[in-house]
């Protein structure tokens, strides 16, 4: 898995009390790192990512609050699945 470095926030808003229409980052906490060829799907008012590339393939997964703006690393429960790229992923209800 993927080490729980802090990078840049992938989630940026330009709405703001203000509307100065300026980006700004809308997370805390500790964040996944920045990736391509991930899933990304909404789950109520979350955002779950998994997977991915970031110099490596991963296999980790990451849930998105959208009402605290806050990440938390997920953990399986029994065996991960194996790291993946290019794939997809959707919620169902």
């Amino acid at each position: 898995m993927n080490s729980r470095s802090t990078l840049s926030c992938a989630v940026s808003s330009n709405d703001g009390p203000d509307a100065t229409g300026r980006w700004s980052s809308q997370c805390s906490g500790q964040e996944p790192r920045n990736r391509s060829m991930h899933s990304a799907s909404l789950v109520g008012d979350r955002i779950v990512v998994f997977g991915g590339h970031s110099g490596q393939a991963s296999n980790d997964l990451w849930e998105y609050d959208l009402a605290t703006a806050e990440w938390e690393m997920k953990e399986p429960l029994g065996v991960a699945p194996d790291e993946r790229t290019y794939h997809s992923s959707v919620e169902f209800d």
